[in-house]
């Protein structure tokens, strides 16, 4: 596919799979139009497909095979998912900042999205009704940041290689493994602890809410690498089995910038107190 901007691909209420095979040596090329309708794209066999239009299907995107690129000027944010279905797969962004609805590998851990230096925002608005998604793959790139906005509910549970910010802007993330680099919590969002998470760089927490649960094994703790922060009023929601004591739940290797007044504790049934040891 070489086609220039100014061309357009109907679909319709269609599914456009391009590409033959998810092992065929086809799929690829450059499309520089827009592509229309409620249909859904499939991209499938190895080669790499580099969209650069401002597209406006509103049905799925998926990754049999090989590997999407949005370059530069290429929007695919009104289509409704974008999903990988199968093994060493990715997604690829270039040229500034992407939005999508949501993005899933319900299928598949062996999946990639590469930020580069860039950022993709996961949601189009910030109480938009999307911005979910259950991602196990891995986001990677120096300086790469990821944006959670929106109400629906994201989790993502890969060893993460992208040192860019992570911010959850809305809606909920649950949250395992790691993230490589800055992590920083909006109000108006919650975070689910899921055993242990890790954060590369520093934990900013501004308010919302932040939930663990002390009774799975591990317990939920997160773990930063950087200093943490918390400048904002948060709620922290524990779940407990009533005869946990001295259980460490944030730990900052470089520190604790701020008290424990910046926190509301809610562990029913039990009778807790929250210190902050430097």
């Amino acid at each position: 596919m070489g086609l220039s901007e100014g061309c357009y691909v109907i679909l319709g209420s269609n599914k456009l799979q391009i590409g033959t095979s998810t092992s065929s040596n086809d799929g690829g090329g450059t499309f520089a139009g827009k592509i229309t309708g409620s249909g859904s794209i499939i991209k499938n066999s190895t080669q790499t497909l580099t969209l650069t239009g401002e597209n406006t299907y509103t049905g799925y995107t998926r990754i049999d095979a090989g590997k999407l690129v949005l370059g530069s000027g290429g929007k695919i944010e009104k289509s409704a998912e974008v999903s990988f279905d199968s093994p060493n797969t990715k997604l690829e962004i270039t040229g500034g900042t992407k939005k999508i609805k949501m993005l899933s590998s319900p299928y598949t851990a062996d999946c990639e999205v590469i930020l580069g230096s860039n950022l993709l925002i996961i949601g189009t608005e910030p109480v938009s009704d999307d911005g979910g998604g259950y991602f196990q793959g891995i986001f990677s790139g120096i300086g790469g940041r990821v944006t959670k906005q929106g109400t629906g509910t994201f989790t993502m549970s890969g060893s993460n290689a992208a040192t860019g910010t992570f911010t959850v802007a809305g809606g909920t993330l649950k949250f395992s493994n790691i993230w490589a680099g800055n992590f920083i919590q909006s109000p108006n969002s919650t975070v689910d602890v899921i055993e242990d998470a890790y954060v590369g760089g520093t934990l900013t927490l501004k308010g919302g809410a932040m939930n663990m649960n002390l009774t799975t094994t591990p317990p939920s703790k997160i773990t930063a690498t950087g200093y943490f922060s918390a400048e904002g009023i948060t709620t922290l929601n524990i779940a407990s089995s009533g005869t946990t004591s001295n259980h460490t739940i944030i730990l900052a290797a470089s520190g604790i910038w701020n008290n424990t007044t910046n926190f509301q504790l809610n562990m029913p049934g039990t009778i807790a107190n929250l210190t902050a040891k430097q």
